[in-house]
């Protein structure tokens, strides 16, 4: 049951890359649409579970080299699932509104690529209220 959060995930993610460019309001409905069904199913799947580990899929993937796909979650592995769902409808919610993205927030992370003579790969963590500018 649980293996439907991965595929419903992928689904949303096709659909909203044949959605028209200009059609914003599509790819909101769309992306709340699949985090709602991923944290349904999530939920469902949890109140399902046993304790210990569960198991929710093994199957054989490439017989002739021994590879098989195999999902499973134990306790921990459920309630963070759960938090994914939460997270997930949660900031499509709260950004529901928003028609240009700005680099604002609560922590904005990017990547910046510097040039000092070699290329350089540098991720910066920044809190844009204070100006505070983590390099790592």
């Amino acid at each position: 049951m649980l293996a439907w959060t991965i595929y419903i995930s992928f689904f949303g993610v096709v659909v909203s890359t044949l959605l028209p460019r200009e059609n914003a309001r599509a790819a909101r409905i769309v992306a709340l649409l699949t985090a709602l069904g991923g944290f349904a199913i999530a939920l469902i799947g949890t109140l399902q579970a046993d304790a210990g580990l569960n198991t929710f899929c093994d199957a054989d993937w490439v017989p002739s080299l021994g590879i098989h796909y195999h999902l499973a979650a134990d306790g921990i592995s459920l309630t963070l699932v759960l938090l994914t769902g939460v997270a997930a409808v949660t900031g499509i919610l709260f950004s529901w509104n928003i028609e240009h993205a700005l680099r604002q927030g609560w922590l904005a992370s990017s990547l910046e690529w510097r040039l000092p003579g070699l290329h350089e790969r540098v991720v910066a963590l920044e809190a844009p209220t204070n100006g505070v500018e983590i390099i790592l």
